[in-house]
């Protein structure tokens, strides 16, 4: 975790006088006291004790906040030089008195402490690692490949795509196109304001594309509105001569770089107001790509269709919302979603793609439970799978070809051209210098663009000639429905691929089949050839028979590997805790949101399998990682008695910062105890079939004793009309009500939609005096808050014993931009 070494030694002069007066109060204020309390014992038991521990408190050198009221204090010393004390009483307040000043010196102990520690890893260059080798970490043929499209196959595919099959869909082409010319050219004439160039430099931050020097400095344009400006109207001036525009003829140099999960991918490094103005185009195409294909789909691929939608609380209504919004998720429907959007998929928050991933797992095993009473004879079939190297992959003609079939204009198609053929500088490549002509760079808004547009196509053929809709991740694609179906849809993707010259990364791809029988935790069986042979795969779940996921913990064992390494190679207590932090919510993120439909099961996995990694990473700890820390870093930690508490309490609240993932298991294990308690619904739909044959016997009853009130005949039956009461009477046979589960029937749609929920921890109970403490964490930061409440529920006794209250440190002492940089930074995989 490094900033550039002039913005550490601005921190470092901006901190440092705070802290040496930290250092210095507590040097005075430990040999005070320890003279206040020889004095007190030299007259304990008196009046006089009581007196010399008021004054000494009053009197510091030190001031700090105390936990008990000095004027009641006060009030009993001058009412006991008239009045006599008992023992007892004058026992009550040199206890309290001695306490307050044992609280005191632990606050001021701490507060050093933490000051020492925040210092140590701003100044520590030891996670400062060198740049992988390409040779070693990655693949030289991800810069080598080379353009393969076939562009007039491609383009005949696009107008197959979205032929028209009615007046109403050539007018939806013709609008989409006048629309992306009039984007084409109000982009290049609408001046660009400092509002937009700001949200660019975040949205740059989040990508996290940057070096770290290049980083640090798009702090310099935060509040600075004068920069700001400056740039707004630069970028302007750019966009007007965008004719001129052009990649640096001395080239880009490509850095490897490595994300948590081992894998190496190539960054190109330039400087920071090029990455604003590609940034600030990407943006603007991106939303202008997603409202132009969303368009296309509603109005071609779904009419073209003509799926049933159902009634707005049916199943097959879910699905459409829910694939509505999975669609070109990736792709921002603003430019002030920037800094919310995860390029590389390693957010450890709900960020687009985990929520996108959680809505693929949880939809697939919410249909496998359905599918058992529906379809029994046509059992649920699932492929998963995703493109081999497909930023790497993707052909530059058929980019080309899908943006002016769309109408992009020519200034703009040249312009992205350029764009495209990056002139790359690396060691590995031949005479060290190539221009790119296949492949997008990493971690860019224009590629996310163009790689989101291209597979969309895939997905859009796949429903047209399936009706299955595909959740879509980046290239990671999972899809379930009828064993056919599936099949079909398979098919349509490899005839995709072929067209655009891609390929399936097989190692990845999976298909599994979940049969009626079938309630048992073993791996599902794979759907017949020639779907992929291997089971179905996420991460660390693996589909089980029964629709469900079992976590794979030979999948973890590299990474828990890794992890150890990582902890062993930290030289600091924070650079540390980063790791353990960093990993242990890779791990939990990665097993899944937990849904209804997953059951209890599945939080007991997570909390086995979490509990495994920690005694397995900390074997010589009894698996406790504070345990760990605390002889890791004995030479520093052993000069205070650390508590739990303040070793989880958030770093910007004073404490060390370490994340307690097993808080919020156990508010998911609460939440299931409360329900099995109340009476937990089914979590799955068997029960259903004899629930449709009751209802539908009453229902049928009911209606026959309508008619027979109403004297109405076959004859008015007949020629009723839909909507009216009198079609609401007609009977209906079983199998005719039972055809509208997943179109009409409410009770079906309440079930889908409860197993598709989320499962909630339950709220910890915290009293307003503790609330006023999470003031520091602002109103606005929910997560931040809950979780420090469930710190307080479990570890808040320590605290309250040790310094009288939760003000584990005085927060006005630390210097807040120090806290700040430390929190900014991001850890390098890199070694």
């Amino acid at each position: 975790m490094s900033f550039s070494p002039d913005y550490n030694s601005i921190v470092s002069l901006v901190s440092n006088f705070k802290i040496q007066e930290l250092q210095e109060q507590k040097a005075k204020q430990d040999p005070y006291y320890e003279d206040v309390l020889e004095r007190a014992k030299a007259v304990s038991g008196s009046i006089e004790e009581v007196r010399i521990l008021f004054e000494g408190i009053k009197k510091s050198p030190v001031q700090q906040t105390t936990n008990i009221s000095l004027d009641d204090v006060r009030n009993f010393l001058d009412v006991a030089k008239y009045s006599m004390a008992s023992s007892d009483h004058i026992k009550h307040w040199t206890t309290l008195l001695r306490e307050e000043i044992e609280f005191l010196r632990q606050k001021r102990a701490y507060a050093c402490l933490y000051a020492e520690v925040l210092k140590e890893e701003l100044l520590n260059e030891s996670l400062n690692s060198k740049p992988a080798k390409a040779s070693e970490k990655s693949s030289e043929e991800d810069l080598c490949l080379e353009e393969r499209v076939n562009v007039k196959d491609f383009e005949s595919f696009l107008e197959e795509l979205f032929e028209a099959e009615s007046h109403e869909m050539e007018e939806e082409l013709v609008s989409v196109r006048k629309g992306m010319k009039s984007f084409c050219d109000s982009l290049r004439k609408n001046p660009v304001t400092p509002d937009e160039v700001l949200q660019c430099v975040q949205g740059l931050a989040k990508a996290d594309a940057l070096s770290a020097s290049k980083t640090a400095g798009l702090d310099a344009f935060k509040g600075n509105n004068s920069l700001l400006e400056d740039t707004a109207a630069l970028l302007t001036k750019k966009l007007v001569d965008m004719e001129s525009w052009s990649w640096s003829n001395d080239g880009l140099n490509m850095v490897v770089r490595r994300g948590i999960a081992g894998k190496y991918r190539y960054f190109a490094d330039y400087n920071i107001i090029e990455r604003i103005f590609l940034q600030y185009i990407g943006v603007e195409f991106a939303v202008q790509l997603k409202k132009t294909l969303t368009s296309l789909f509603s109005n071609i691929i779904q009419k073209k269709v003509n799926e049933e939608t159902g009634e707005w609380f049916s199943i097959q209504r879910q699905r459409g919302t829910n694939h509505d919004t999975c669609l070109l998720t990736m792709l921002p429907d603003n430019s002030f979603e920037q800094d919310t959007m995860d390029y590389d998929g390693q957010s450890t928050g709900d960020s687009k793609i985990m929520l996108t991933k959680n809505m693929a797992i949880r939809s697939l095993s919410t249909e496998a439970q359905l599918y058992k009473v529906l379809y029994p004879e046509q059992p649920f079939t699932v492929l998963r799978t995703d493109i081999e190297r497909y930023g790497s992959s993707i052909q530059h003609g058929a980019v080309l070809a899908l943006l002016k079939f769309l109408g992009v204009s020519d200034d703009w198609l040249t312009f992205i051209k350029k764009f495209l053929e990056v002139p790359m500088l690396h060691p590995s490549l031949p005479e060290g210098k190539k221009t790119r002509r296949c492949g997008v760079l990493n971690s860019h808004m224009l590629s996310t663009a163009f790689g989101e547009s291209l597979l969309f196509l895939m997905e859009s053929k796949v429903y047209l000639k399936t009706r299955i809709r595909m959740v879509r991740i980046h290239d990671d694609i999972f899809l379930g429905g009828k064993p056919e179906q599936v099949r079909q849809a398979w098919q349509e993707m490899r005839t995709f691929a072929e067209v655009a010259c891609l390929k399936f990364n097989l190692e990845k791809s999976g298909s599994a089949v979940i049969h009626k029988e079938a309630d048992g935790t073993s791996i599902a069986p794979f759907g017949a050839e020639p779907l992929p042979q291997s089971p179905v795969t996420w991460s660390s779940l693996v589909m089980r028979s029964d629709g469900l996921y079992k976590i794979s913990r030979e999948e973890l064992e590299p990474l828990v590997e890794e992890m150890k390494t990582k902890l062993d190679e930290a030289q600091t207590i924070l650079s540390w805790i980063h790791v353990y932090n960093k990993y242990m919510a890779f791990f939990y993120r990665n097993f899944g949101k937990c849904s209804y439909v997953f059951g209890k099961q599945h939080i007991e996995q997570i909390a086995e399998t979490l509990h495994w990694i920690q005694t397995t990473v900390f074997a010589e700890d009894k698996g406790i990682p504070l345990m760990a820390l605390k002889r890791r870093f004995s030479s520093t930690l052993d000069n205070v008695n650390i508590l739990d508490m303040w070793a989880y309490w958030p770093l910007q609240a004073g404490g060390l910062g370490l994340k307690d993932v097993f808080l919020e298991v156990g508010g998911l294990l609460e939440t299931f105890r409360y329900e099995e308690r109340d009476g937990a619904k089914p979590l799955n739909f068997l029960d259903f079939p004899r629930k449709d044959k009751l209802t539908h016997a009453y229902q049928e009853k009911n209606k026959e004793e309508k008619r027979k009130e109403g004297k109405y005949t076959e004859e008015d039956l007949r020629l009723a009309e839909p909507g009216t009461e009198l079609w609401d009477l007609k009977p209906r046979t079983f199998e005719e009500y039972c055809a509208g589960r997943e179109t009409k029937l409410r009770y079906w749609g309440k079930r889908y939609e409860h197993l598709m929920e989320y499962v909630m921890p339950t709220t910890p109970t915290v009293s307003s005096q503790r609330k006023e403490l999470l003031r520091i964490f602002g109103d606005d930061n929910n997560e931040r808050i809950v979780y420090a409440e469930r710190i307080m529920c479990h570890y808040g006794h320590q605290l309250e014993k040790a310094f009288g209250d939760l003000n584990v440190v005085d927060m006005s002492l630390i210097p807040k931009i120090l806290v700040e940089t430390i929190l900014a930074k991001a850890l390098q995989w890199d070694e």
